[in-house]
C-alpha cells in the first residue's frame, strides 16, 4: 500500500519534523526540539505570562494599601504572628524582579524571531508569520488584512492557509539552514 504525501514533504502519520532552536535556558550544547509553530508561539506565551504578573502585582499592591485591622482575642501564650504587610511587600519585590527577567527575555527572543522571519525569502511569508506571531493577530484578521491591503488579488482563505503552512514550513527549513 502506497503512502499518501501530505503535501508537505512527509506521508500521512510520520511526525512533524522538529527544528532544533536554540534555548538559552539550556547548555550551549543542547538543543531544544520543538514545530516552528511552537517556536514562534512562545512570543506569546510569554506576554502572557508577563501580563499575569502585572496582574497579581497590581493585585497585592491593591491590598496593601487597603490595610484593616481585624479584631482578635486577646491569648496570653502566644508567638508573635507573622507580619502580613511584609510578606505582601516581598512578594511585589519577588514578582518585580521576575517581571523585569521576563521582559527581557521577550525582548531578546523577539528580535532574534523578527530577524529569522525578515530572512526568509518570500514576502508574502514574512507578511503573514510577521503579523501572526509578532503582533498576535488571529490568521482570520491576518488574512482580511492581507486582502485589504493587496485588493488587486483575490486570496480565498484556503489559497491563504496554504500560504501560511507553506511560510511555516519555508521557515523551519530556512532556520535549520542557518543554525
Amino acid at each position: 500500500m502506497k503512502k499518501q504525501k501530505t503535501g508537505q514533504g512527509r506521508t500521512r502519520g510520520e511526525p512533524r519534523k522538529c527544528v532544533k532552536f536554540y534555548d538559552r535556558n539550556l547548555k550551549k550544547e543542547q538543543f531544544k526540539k520543538m514545530t516552528a509553530k511552537q517556536y514562534l508561539s512562545q512570543l506569546k506565551k510569554i506576554d502572557i505570562q508577563i501580563r499575569q504578573l502585572m496582574s497579581e502585582k497590581d493585585f497585592l499592591e491593591a491590598q496593601l494599601t487597603k490595610a484593616t485591622m481585624t479584631p482578635r482575642e486577646i491569648q496570653v501564650q502566644s508567638s508573635l504572628p507573622a507580619d502580613p504587610m511584609a510578606d505582601k511587600v516581598a512578594r511585589i519585590v519577588d514578582i518585580e524582579k521576575e517581571l523585569d527577567e521576563k521582559v527581557d527575555q521577550l525582548i531578546d527572543l523577539r528580535q532574534v524571531i523578527v530577524r529569522q522571519i525578515q530572512s526568509l525569502p518570500n514576502q508574502m511569508h514574512i507578511i503573514i508569520l510577521y503579523k501572526r506571531f509578532v503582533e498576535y493577530k488571529r490568521c482570520d484578521t491576518v488574512f482580511e488584512e492581507i486582502r485589504q491591503e493587496n485588493p488587486q488579488y483575490t486570496y480565498s482563505d484556503r489559497q491563504l492557509f496554504r500560504t501560511y503552512k507553506s511560510a511555516l514550513t519555508s521557515f523551519e527549513k530556512h532556520v535549520s539552514k542557518c543554525q
